[in-house]
């Protein structure tokens, strides 16, 4: 079975630019705090490959595995990423821009792609989607809040 992920999420945290464009600026330092992760290994000049641990319930797993091309530019406190073709069972493209807005930091989030290759069994299929979009949701927001933590200490 294919899905597709499509999501949004903001936030908003004490945090300087400065602190921001650190984070920017050691992207897989930044990226090592996304839940689930097992491992992340450079692929190319800004590009690496993610294997996230198996997500599921029920008796039903899958290891998402992509390939993401980054492009940072701190000064404008963005980043974002385009799927790396033929990397594992899933593509993913986003970006984060980060915003300055006093004395706190407003972030938005828009990941979407496709995972493919699900073993979902046929009377699973319906609620599916539902779960794994949730699952995802719940993921970033992990991610969103320990890069809270990071860059509030």
């Amino acid at each position: 079975m294919d899905m597709k992920i499509n999501l949004k999420r903001t936030a908003s945290f004490q945090a300087s630019p400065d602190t921001i464009r650190q984070q920017l600026n050691d992207l897989p330092c930044m990226l090592c705090l996304f839940p689930k992760l097992d491992h992340i290994k450079p692929i190319g000049p800004s590009a690496y490959q993610w294997t996230l641990k198996p997500i599921g319930a029920a008796g039903v797993e899958h290891a998402v595995i992509y390939g993401a091309d980054y492009a940072v530019d701190a000064n404008r406190l963005k980043v974002s990423w385009v799927p790396v073709k033929g990397v594992g069972n899933a593509t993913l493209e986003g970006w984060i821009h980060f915003q300055e807005a006093g004395n706190r930091i407003d972030l938005a989030v828009h990941i979407e792609g496709q995972l493919r290759d699900m073993k979902v069994p046929l009377a699973l299929r319906l609620v599916t989607p539902t779960f794994i979009n949730k699952t995802f949701e719940a993921l970033v927001d992990k991610f969103l809040l320990r890069l809270q933590e990071r860059v509030s200490a």
